[in-house]
């Protein structure tokens, strides 16, 4: 039985590991982002994961600005008040049927968290902790502690999904 409580106990202490904002941003600092995924100087790279095809656009790596569009950041970073380590800007294209498009890691990250920030509202959801399930609506900021096991998802009913994936340094 105390094994039982004790899964229990670990369950709800990660749960309080996940925090979910809706409208993080103002809505001129998002609607600038929403823009900025569309503009035809704003470049992409491809990686293929899972057979899916995404779209990704390096702002930080390993805490060093790689984009000139870094600036369009400042606000989630002012926000976020922590060190950014990685920040990229995702877009996944539509699949018939929802695909788990994560590439699962066991490290353990002593003071890292991840966060999200999604572009777009979509049925491809974000799983966290095999329990919690964050459904992506326009301008949702969701962070956690970069331990905890995510399953991250296709969409199937809209052209695209579209988020700001994160890393940074430091408790919240």
């Amino acid at each position: 039985m105390r094994r039982k409580k004790d899964r229990q106990d670990l369950l709800l202490l990660k749960l309080k590991m996940i925090n979910v904002q809706k409208n993080f941003l103002n809505q001129d600092d998002f609607t600038k982002l929403e823009k900025l995924i569309l503009d035809k100087n704003f470049n992409y790279h491809i990686a293929l994961k899972n057979e899916i095809c995404l779209f990704y656009h390096v702002f930080y790596f390993d805490k060093i600005a790689k984009s000139p569009f870094t600036h369009f950041l400042k606000p989630l970073r002012d926000k976020v008040k922590n060190k950014i380590l990685n920040a990229s800007l995702v877009v996944v294209p539509k699949t018939n049927k929802k695909i788990n498009y994560t590439i699962k890691s066991d490290l353990i990250i002593k003071d890292i968290w991840k966060a999200v920030l999604f572009l777009n509202t979509n049925n491809g959801v974000l799983n966290i902790y095999d329990n919690e399930e964050i459904l992506p609506e326009e301008n949702k900021f969701c962070f956690y502690d970069a331990n905890l096991h995510t399953s991250n998802f296709t969409c199937t009913d809209q052209n695209i999904k579209s988020y700001i994936y994160l890393d940074f340094e430091g408790s919240v």
